[in-house]
Formats: structure tokens, C-alpha cells, sequence
């Protein structure tokens, strides 16, 4: 029930971003120019940032298709599909706290649902949560990346304050719809895609070529971890099948 109710909150403030992008003559922000490579970067009409293709759905019911675990699922998301959510399509999660529930407890489902997002999605560089409650009026975000995960403050729907209040919580709902790609948790600087797969692959830095990303032979699991992925992929020029290991290099380790 406060699933619903969250949604239409949400997409109702979701349609101020669709109103705002029909009058500011908004640019493709799916566009990722392959700035090494040869012959023309590789664009999309929509991305996932483009608030004309988001929508805000419950999930209580749902069953998330895709190398995710199917059977775990957010009670909310918002998603680049207006209709059927899929892991691959899933930008932000939500997990409302029901009675006799702990925080810690929440905030532990809340991370299995980035977790899953983190497999699916392997070019994501972080992962927003939402937590919300039936035993109060607040709400607290959670930000999630390789390094582990931040939250908010509470931001409380029925107070007036102008920090902390429902202008915050207005104010952080449109501008998670209102961000370039590489803003919005997506790493862009030498990947490129051509479909909901990512599988276009650029800049690699032992060929003078661009590699296309074909089948997926191992992801690793966890948030707090390199987050490899080992790819089976060609060379885009002479066709010949190499594989590709995407990884986050540590900080403490030499590249």
C-alpha cells in the first residue's frame, strides 16, 4: 500500500522533469563518444537519465527478470521501463520498513538490491537507495558504491523546515531524474553500449581497436570489491576473440 502511494508521489514529481525536458530542447544524455576509436561513437535515442523514459514502480509483487536473483526484489524502483522492471533497467531502489523490522535489518535488504543492480549493471560506479517507514513520516537515502555506503539524514514528509522536510524530499526525488549519465552513477569514460546488455566496449589500452563485449563469462559478487567481470569479446576491426577483464582498480595498487 505505501508502496503505491510512494510511487505516485514520486512520479507525480517525475512529471515536473518530463515537463521541464519538452521545453529545454533536451539532449540524448545515453550518448558515450568512443574517444579513442575509429569511425562514429555509439549513441542511444534514450538513456536511462532521460526523464521521459523513467517511471517509478512498485516491485512488492514483481518478479525481476535477468542474471539478478529473481526472487529478491525492491518494494520500489525506478526504472527506465514504464511497464516490466528488470534488473538491467533498475536505477534507484526502495525498501519500506514494515513494523518489527530493524534498521540494520533494512539497510541489509536495501544492499542485497544494489547488489543485485551492481551484477547486472557492471558499469554502474554507485547505486542510490531509499528507505521509507509505516512508524514514521521519514525518509533516508543511501548512496552505495565499491567503497561501501553513505546516508542522508531523515527527511521527514510532514515537516515544513526547508532542510530535512517534504521540500527536500520533493527536491531529492526530481533531481534523481534530472542528471547527466555520467552523474548518475554510470561510468562513461571508456564505455560505450548499443542495447540494454552492454555490450560495446572502447578505448582499450593494448589495442589499437575497439573490443565489442559479446558474453559474460564470470561476474564476482559483493558492493565492497573490485567488481571484476571477465568478458568474452573480438576486436571490432579484424574480428578475433580475445577475453576482457573489467575491473575498479584500488587506489593502493599500481595501474
Amino acid at each position: 500500500m505505501f508502496a503505491n502511494w510512494f510511487c505516485r508521489l514520486a512520479n507525480a514529481i517525475l512529471r515536473l522533469s518530463k515537463d521541464d525536458a519538452s521545453t529545454d530542447e533536451l539532449q540524448p544524455k545515453g550518448q558515450c563518444p568512443n574517444k579513442g576509436a575509429k569511425g562514429n561513437p555509439t549513441t542511444k535515442s534514450q538513456s536511462p537519465s532521460d526523464p521521459r523514459a523513467l517511471s517509478w514502480l512498485s516491485c512488492c509483487n514483481a518478479t525481476l527478470p535477468g542474471l539478478g536473483d529473481p526472487q529478491i526484489r525492491p518494494d520500489f524502483a525506478l526504472t527506465s521501463t514504464p511497464t516490466t522492471p528488470t534488473w538491467s533497467t533498475i536505477l534507484v531502489v526502495g525498501e519500506h520498513t514494515s513494523v518489527g523490522k530493524t534498521e540494520e535489518t533494512v539497510r541489509l535488504q536495501l544492499a542485497s538490491y544494489a547488489e543485485q543492480v551492481f551484477i547486472v549493471q557492471p558499469f554502474r560506479t554507485a547505486i542510490i537507495g531509499i528507505i521509507t517507514s509505516n512508524t514514521s513520516s521519514c525518509l533516508r537515502l543511501w548512496r552505495f558504491d565499491r567503497a561501501g555506503a553513505v546516508g542522508s539524514l531523515k527527511l521527514n514528509y510532514l515537516s515544513t523546515d526547508t532542510f530535512g522536510g517534504l521540500i527536500s524530499v520533493v527536491q531529492s526525488l526530481y533531481a534523481l531524474t534530472r542528471r547527466e549519465l555520467h552523474e548518475t552513477w554510470f561510468h562513461t569514460e571508456s564505455v560505450s553500449w548499443t542495447d540494454p546488455d552492454w555490450q560495446a566496449f572502447a578505448e582499450p589500452r593494448t589495442q589499437d581497436a575497439d573490443v565489442v563485449l559479446k558474453k559474460r563469462i564470470f561476474t564476482a559478487g559483493d558492493i565492497v570489491t573490485r567488481g571484476k567481470c571477465v568478458w568474452e569479446g573480438s576486436l571490432r576491426a579484424t574480428g578475433a576473440v580475445v577475453a576482457v577483464k573489467y575491473s575498479w582498480q584500488s587506489t593502493k595498487r599500481t595501474p
